[in-house]
C-alpha cells in the first residue's frame, strides 16, 4: 500500500515573505516556487492568503482608529456639557454625574483636580441658596428697622411694598455676588416715579449701608471662592478640549 506524502507547512512568516516578495519586489509564483523548490499553486495559493490577511488586518485597524477617535469626540463632548453647566447661573450636574461618560472621564483621569472641585462647586451652590436668604432676611430686616427710625412707621406706609423690597434684595444681592460697584446704579423708578418720595429715602438709606453688613460680605466670600473654583474647574476642562486625546483608559475605550 502507498505511503501518503504529507505536504510540508507553510509557516505564517513563509506566506508574508512570498507575499513581500511578489508585491514589493515583483517575483512571480512562478519564480518563487522555483527558488524555493515550492508548488507553484502552493506559492499562489498563500499568496493570496497573506494577502487576504494584511486586508484584514487593515480593516480592523481603520475601524480601530475611528472608534477611538469617536471615544474621544464623546468625550470632549460631554466636557462640553459640563462647561455649560459651569457657566450657567444656576448650574445643575445631578442628571450629568449619572451619564455613563461621567465615569468614564473619572476612569481616564483619576487625579484630576475636576472631582474634588466639582464637589466643591456643588456644595458651594447649595450655600448660595441659604445665604442669599439669609440676605433678604436682613433687608426685609433693615427696611422695617429704617421705616420705623427715619419714619416712625412701618415700611408699608411710607410706601414700599414687597415687589419694591424683591427689587431691592436682587440689587443687593447682585452686588455681593462679585459687583459691589453696582450698588450705586439702582433704578430707583422701580420704587416711585418721584425721586423725593419717603421710599425712595428708605431705599437709598438700605443701599448706603448694605455693603457694611456681615450678612453683605459672606455673600462676596461665597462669590470668591466659588469664582476661583469654576476657575479650575474652567482650566481642567480646557485640557480636555484642546488636546482632544484624553490620556489613561476606561471600561467604554474600544481596547
Amino acid at each position: 500500500m502507498a505511503r501518503k506524502i504529507r505536504k510540508a507547512k507553510i509557516l505564517p512568516e513563509t506566506r508574508q515573505e512570498w507575499f513581500q516578495r511578489f508585491s514589493q519586489h515583483r517575483e512571480s509564483p512562478r519564480q518563487i516556487a522555483e527558488k524555493d523548490k515550492a508548488d507553484i499553486r502552493t506559492v499562489r495559493k498563500h499568496i493570496d492568503l497573506a494577502r487576504r490577511e494584511i486586508e484584514v488586518r487593515e480593516a480592523r485597524l481603520m475601524v480601530l482608529r475611528d472608534a477611538i477617535g469617536q471615544h474621544y469626540k464623546d468625550l470632549v463632548a460631554f466636557a462640553l456639557k459640563l462647561e455649560r453647566q459651569l457657566n450657567s447661573d444656576r448650574g445643575n450636574i445631578v442628571t450629568l454625574k449619572a451619564n455613563p461618560f461621567w465615569f468614564a472621564l473619572r476612569q481616564h483621569l483619576p487625579r484630576s483636580a475636576m472631582w474634588k472641585n466639582f464637589d466643591k462647586w456643588e456644595h458651594l451652590l447649595h450655600e448660595r441658596t441659604r445665604l442669599e436668604q439669609i440676605l433678604n432676611n436682613q433687608v426685609e430686616k433693615q427696611v422695617e428697622a429704617k421705616s420705623m427710625s427715619i419714619f416712625h412707621r412701618p415700611h408699608r406706609e411710607v410706601g414700599l411694598s414687597v415687589r419694591m423690597i424683591e427689587a431691592l434684595s436682587s440689587h443687593i444681592r447682585d452686588a455681593a455676588l462679585g459687583q459691589p460697584e453696582v450698588l450705586e446704579n439702582f433704578d430707583f423708578h422701580k420704587i416711585s416715579d418721584n425721586n423725593k418720595s419717603d421710599s425712595v429715602r428708605l431705599a437709598d438709606e438700605i443701599l448706603s449701608e448694605a455693603s457694611a453688613w456681615e450678612e453683605f460680605s459672606e455673600l462676596s466670600r461665597f462669590w470668591s471662592e466659588l469664582e476661583k473654583v469654576k476657575r479650575i474647574l474652567r482650566d481642567e476642562l480646557d485640557l480636555i478640549k484642546l488636546r482632544r486625546v484624553v490620556p489613561g483608559k476606561c471600561r467604554y475605550c474600544p481596547i
